[in-house]
């Protein structure tokens, strides 16, 4: 960490951000209307105002050492930024159709966030376990004694019950989510 900015820098705070459409805080326009430089300034501000609650000084300005933009956001069009890359987000009932971090090729394992897993969505959650599970691929086919890696079930909070329940009846009904327990 001693090699990134002044030498001081002692973490990394990595940020995905989703909504490209819904106005933001700062210039009331989405990112996708945003300069590079007005992006950095509302992600900033949003992670700032979303640890900084109740008062904690958790995250300021003097912490920013320095920022990159994914160059797959492409700047500058006469319309607004395009994202070369958007995040994926993977569609109902398509799990069996992403490979299992082992394959049919010898000698070739898969360790991606598409990848079969038990988190069933891309992220870094599911890169991990695919990892996990093409390490324990790899050790079965070596032959290998050595302690597998762990796979964990996804954990689903029964308090969030409710709220899974109203969105599964919803969606059967062909409605959209509407963010409330009871519909």
């Amino acid at each position: 960490m001693s090699r990134y900015g002044d030498g001081s820098v002692q973490g990394i705070l990595s940020v995905d951000i989703s909504d490209w459409q819904s106005p933001g805080i700062l210039y009331g326009k989405p990112a996708i209307a945003c300069s590079k430089e007005e992006i950095k300034n509302e992600v900033w501000e949003q992670v700032k105002r979303s640890l900084n609650a109740g008062g904690a000084d958790v995250l300021n300005d003097d912490q920013l050492v320095d920022w990159f933009l994914d160059s797959d956001i492409q700047f500058p069009n006469p319309h607004e930024a395009i994202n070369l890359e958007p995040l994926l987000v993977n569609k109902v009932n398509t799990w069996y159709l992403r490979p299992n971090a082992y394959t049919a090729i010898p000698n070739f394992y898969l360790a991606s966030d598409y990848v079969r897993t038990n988190t069933d969505l891309a992220t870094m959650e599911s890169a991990n376990e695919a990892a996990r599970r093409a390490v324990n691929a790899i050790l079965e086919a070596s032959g290998s004694h050595e302690d597998r890696c762990e796979i964990w079930d996804m954990y689903d909070p029964l308090a969030l019950a409710p709220w899974r329940n109203n969105d599964k009846n919803r969606y059967q009904q062909g409605l959209p989510w509407d963010g409330k327990i009871v519909g």
